[in-house]
């Protein structure tokens, strides 16, 4: 699959991948910088798909709408708002680099993603300097939409804020703002700092993937929730070793007389000296394919 490609051999970022179920279409965030990148200044793309990824629209430069920085979504998938407030909003989630000035925001289109708004940062603290270990700063962010129509940004716990665990934070306007009383850590979620995987697996159940240790990128594991994300009681080892960025998803299994729904992790993993990416399929009574 071929989207874009710098002239200079320069600096590319994939964020957030989106789907539009109303229009049929599927969007790639990207950012980009020629090699030497002057002034920091990168350009923001999207492109669209509308064969299911097999050709790609000529990347458009949103840079002008929501400015001129290194934004590097997710690396997740975005949503699409099927409750109100904001029905069928498409919302991608991300942060941005260097450090200093980084955290979690969002980028939104109202109209099919012909234009994208930026919406308000939750930004580190201390802002504008460096960080040390124990200082507030939220990162890699995955999110979901859930079932009251509130977005949740589940975050990468960048200098291990408070626990060595994660962070998630609500929005009740589609992504717009983030209020501070809806910022929590969630201490039943270990990570050592590392991207995650997200999902809702029906209106009760929400779906986690990290590799669960709070100093080591190792045992990859699947946690679920039936409080919405208040509670992570229960987990499913998937790989014992070196494992590091994942996704999580949900397919209908259609050879199944009962089309039961499958839980699908892309993740990263390590054997030996050779790391790939790896994709498990999980059923409902947990029986795992890798």
């Amino acid at each position: 699959m071929h989207i874009f490609e710098s002239p200079d051999s320069g600096n590319i970022y994939f964020g957030n991948i989106i789907i539009d179920y109303e229009k049929g279409a599927i969007f790639v965030i990207f950012t980009a910088c020629s090699k030497n990148c002057p002034d920091n200044k990168w350009s923001n793309y999207v492109s669209k798909s509308l064969d299911d990824g097999q050709t790609w629209s000529k990347p458009v430069n949103i840079s002008s709408q929501i400015g001129a920085f290194q934004y590097r979504g997710g690396p997740s998938l975005g949503v699409q708002k099927k409750q109100p407030p904001h029905i069928g909003r498409l919302i991608a989630c991300g942060h941005t680099e260097p450090l200093s000035v980084d955290g979690v925001f969002c980028l939104f289109s109202d109209d099919s993603g012909d234009s994208w708004i930026l919406g308000e940062s939750v930004l580190g603290i201390p802002f504008g300097q460096k960080k040390v270990d124990g200082d507030y700063l939220p990162d890699e962010a995955t999110t979901v939409e859930l079932p009251n129509g509130d977005l949740m940004v589940n975050a990468r716990n960048q200098y291990h804020f408070h626990c060595r665990c994660r962070l998630t934070m609500v929005s009740k306007d589609g992504g717009e703002t983030f209020p501070t009383e809806f910022v929590r850590v969630n201490e039943d979620l270990p990570d050592s700092a590392c991207s995650a995987g997200l999902a809702m697996f029906d209106d009760k159940t929400m779906l986690f993937t990290n590799p669960n240790n709070e100093n080591e990128r190792v045992d990859m594991t699947l946690r679920w929730s039936t409080d919405l994300g208040h509670s992570w009681k229960n987990s499913f080892l998937i790989f014992p070793g070196i494992s590091a960025y994942s996704s999580v998803t949900t397919m209908q299994n259609t050879n199944s007389n009962n089309y039961t729904t499958n839980i699908i992790v892309a993740y990263e993993r390590q054997i030996g000296p050779v790391s790939t990416i790896a994709l498990a399929v999980i059923d409902p009574h947990g029986n795992l394919d890798i």
